[in-house]
């Protein structure tokens, strides 16, 4: 890692511009007295790129109609952290799944994650009406019939929207019970 804190940014700016000749070459002609490598760089960098992969993902969405697959976790500071996935079919007809975001809200309970789920889709220029189907870990504040994430979410949108237990949670559920009954492991 370099002094500057910027190991990873340059180590990856290196790799950028062994894969990308042309960058490799504008990059030659850089001014080393304007390296463009502080922190406030790197962060606007990574904004631009966000930004862009979140286009080229609603781009990709179109008008399709789509899934979302939503997980939080909340971090030291007290904040949740939510994953919102999009799964629908490309215009290959093959099933795609794309991260679109990982929004932070400063509240974990139903009535926020829900807004934050629909304020994301929104910002990022997805149509919550489109959402077809919502899938959550089993967990009653995402999964409630009354109160959930997933209530809560049809609710909003005045509709129904069907709920899927996430097979991955699910499977992790059956080995966790299978690991807990067997008292050789």
């Amino acid at each position: 890692m370099s002094d500057d804190g910027c190991g990873l940014y340059l180590s990856m700016f290196e790799y950028t511009l062994w894969k990308d000749p042309v960058l490799a070459t504008i990059a030659q002609s850089i001014p080393h007295n304007a390296r463009y490598t502080s922190h406030e760089i790197q962060n606007e960098l990574l904004d631009i790129m966000s930004t862009m992969v979140t286009e080229h993902i609603v781009t990709e969405v179109g008008e399709s109609f789509y899934t979302i697959k939503v997980g939080g976790t909340r971090d030291p500071t007290g904040r949740e952290n939510i994953s919102i996935v999009v799964r629908f079919i490309n215009e290959l007809y093959e099933p795609t799944e794309r991260l679109l975001t990982i929004a932070t809200a400063d509240q974990g309970d139903a009535a926020t994650l829900t807004d934050t789920i629909v304020e994301e889709l929104s910002k990022a220029g997805l149509s919550p009406r489109r959402i077809i189907s919502q899938v959550y870990d089993g967990a009653s504040l995402m999964a409630g019939k009354h109160g959930g994430v997933q209530k809560r979410l049809q609710e909003k949108l005045q509709r129904d929207i069907p709920y899927v237990h996430c097979f991955n949670h699910q499977l992790h559920l059956v080995v966790s019970h299978a690991l807990a009954a067997e008292q050789a492991v």
